[in-house]
């Protein structure tokens, strides 16, 4: 029995100039000098730093409408790899904890959250605590976060 994605291979790149294809755009080239430290240096392409100029902003839709025309035929490709990553992808996985002057550091993903959840908790006296003890008794061990990536961008926004 095989299975029913088998026959699924990458498209080839699309061959330039060919009828019925996309020409890539090509930016415009206007020099620009810069001098630091007594050494000149010419920059054609300085002018598409400026992220309000209409210009850079006409001539980046160009590049995402080529690109969107170009790679159309491996969307199908592009899914599939897609998901069988995903697939691979623990949701929900902690790590290995370490230790660093009285506390244990570990990382911890959850389902459903964008961000890795970074967090420590005191190290346990003595004996070495697994997780299954950890587990019977969680508020014995102080875990609480020190660093949430999620809470960092929400805050950065509300800026």
């Amino acid at each position: 029995m095989t299975h029913p994605d088998a026959n699924l291979t990458a498209p080839d790149v699309l061959p330039q100039g060919v009828a019925g294809h996309p020409e890539p755009p090509v930016a415009q080239r206007k020099p620009m000098e810069h001098v630091v430290h007594g050494d000149a240096r010419i920059d054609n392409y300085a002018w598409l730093r400026d992220k309000n100029d209409p210009a850079v902003l006409g001539y980046l839709a160009a590049e995402n409408a080529y690109t969107d025309a170009v790679l159309q035929p491996t969307e199908r490709f592009q899914e599939h790899l897609y998901q069988e990553m995903l697939g691979r992808i623990l949701k929900t996985d902690l790590s290995v904890p370490y230790r660093l002057r009285g506390y244990e550091y570990f990382t911890r993903t959850e389902e459903g959250k964008q961000y890795p959840l970074h967090a420590r908790r005191r190290a346990p006296r003595g004996d070495h605590v697994n997780a299954a003890q950890e587990a019977e008794a969680p508020e014995r061990f102080g875990r609480g976060p020190f660093l949430s990536w999620t809470w960092l961008v929400r805050r950065q926004r509300r800026q």
